[in-house]
C-alpha cells in the first residue's frame, strides 16, 4: 500500500482514474460502495472495480466513460481572463495610491479592499480552473458574471458621475472579455 500512496495521491489531484480501459471521475470514490469507506479505496483494500461503481448511488452506467479533457487553447480564455482578474483585484490591495490615482479617492476603503479581495478570488479560481468540461465551464460562468457585473457597474456610475471616467478603460476590457466568451463554444 506504501508504494500506491504516491500514485494514488497523483490520480486524486488529476481527478480522473483509469480501470480496465475505463476513464471514471474521482468523485465517484467518495461514493460509499462495499462494507468499509476508505479515504484511498471505496471498498478499503480491494481492487478498485469500476463495474461495481456503476449504479443509480453513484450516477454513471455500466459502459459509461468520462468526457475528454478540455483543449489547451480553450483553457488558455479562462487562465487569461483569470489573471487580468487577479491582477486587477489585488492593485488595490497591493498600492492603493497608484490604484486611486488613477481611478479616484475611495472613502470607503473597506469597499475597496472587500471589491479587490473578491475579485482577486475570482481570478485565482479561473486560475486553477481543471481542464475538464465542467472545470472549463466553471471557469467561464465566473469570468462571464464578473465581467457583467463590473460592466454593469460602470456603465451605470460613471455617467451619473459617482465615479472617474476612467472607468470606461475597465468597461472596455470587461466588453472584450465578455465578445471573447461569446466567440468560445463548450467543449
Amino acid at each position: 500500500m506504501a508504494i500506491l500512496k504516491p500514485l494514488l495521491l497523483k490520480v486524486f489531484r488529476s481527478g480522473w482514474i483509469i480501470h480496465n480501459g475505463t476513464r471514471c471521475s474521482i468523485d465517484l470514490l467518495r461514493h460509499r460502495v462495499g462494507g468499509r469507506k476508505s479515504p484511498l479505496s471505496p471498498v478499503g483494500d480491494q481492487p478498485l472495480d469500476v463495474r461495481r461503481l456503476a449504479g443509480p448511488e453513484t450516477g454513471m452506467r455500466r459502459g459509461m466513460t468520462a468526457p475528454p479533457n478540455v483543449p489547451p487553447t480553450t483553457l488558455g480564455l479562462a487562465k487569461a481572463h483569470g489573471l487580468f482578474n487577479t491582477v486587477g483585484g489585488l492593485w488595490p490591495l497591493v498600492h492603493r495610491r497608484s490604484f486611486e490615482a488613477l481611478f479616484g479617492a475611495k472613502y470607503d476603503r473597506w469597499l475597496q479592499y472587500t471589491v479587490g479581495g473578491l475579485l482577486a478570488g475570482n481570478g485565482v479560481v479561473q486560475l486553477l480552473a481543471d481542464d475538464t468540461p465542467s472545470g472549463y465551464r466553471g471557469a467561464r460562468n465566473l469570468g462571464i458574471s464578473t465581467a457583467i457585473t463590473l460592466l454593469t457597474i460602470d456603465l451605470v456610475y460613471v455617467p451619473a458621475g459617482r465615479i472617474r471616467k476612467t472607468y470606461l478603460v475597465d468597461a472596455a476590457m470587461e466588453a472584450a472579455w465578455l465578445a471573447a466568451w461569446a466567440k468560445r463554444t463548450e467543449p
